[in-house]
């Protein structure tokens, strides 16, 4: 083992969430968790860390065991190549009971640089969907998602992996559905998103 790889995996080990948040989380509270964006964060922390399979385990762990009291824990990213897929996803997942973890996937394989952020947009709505069910609703992210409109107008067709303790099952978002979601969210006042901006602290 080299030394860079060395000094990645301490500093790895050493991160530990800090919120920008100053309410107490609680059983009553949905957390959803714009993954990638969580990742990229953790990553830039410190100029060794590097895209590997063992930092993608790291950062899901702990942030499952950071949230583990909250009601629901909802996961949404599109895929992380180095994450070893979706068994490997499974794996972690399924020891955590109020979790559900959300792979977004382009539909149009070929173009999917034309859909960015399928990630962004799926998980705005399924925060406001769980906004419904509780005003505890939480999105953790850095994105200050300015561009709010044009994450729903450039939206396209997803396939999507929910992976859960319960099941693994594959959602087909094609065009109808994709107009009624994109109908329910301009509908809504992404200036009143609850979020939870991090930062990572080596302790």
């Amino acid at each position: 083992m080299d030394n860079k790889y060395e000094v990645d995996n301490i500093v790895i080990l050493n991160k530990f969430l800090n919120l920008d948040f100053d309410k107490k989380l609680n059983d009553n509270s949905n957390v959803l968790i714009d993954f990638y964006n969580v990742y990229c964060n953790y990553i830039k922390f410190n100029k060794y860390s590097t895209f590997t399979n063992y930092s993608f385990k790291c950062l899901l762990k702990h942030v499952l065991e950071f949230f583990k009291e909250c009601k629901n824990v909802i996961i949404v990213s599109k895929e992380i190549y180095e994450s070893e897929g979706e068994e490997y996803i499974t794996d972690i997942v399924k020891n955590y009971s109020n979790t559900v973890y959300y792979i977004v996937k382009d539909k149009d394989k070929k173009n999917s640089g034309k859909n960015r952020e399928r990630d962004d947009f799926y998980l705005l709505y399924k925060y406001f969907l769980f906004l419904n069910d509780s005003k505890e609703t939480y999105i953790l992210s850095n994105d200050k998602f300015k561009n709010y409109m044009s994450i729903i107008n450039n939206a396209k067709c997803l396939d999507i992996k929910k992976i859960s303790k319960e099941q693994c099952l594959d959602i087909d978002i094609d065009d109808f559905e994709l107009n009624n979601i994109k109908t329910l969210m301009v509908c809504k006042n992404k200036d009143n998103i609850n979020k939870i901006n991090c930062s990572f602290i080596v302790k």
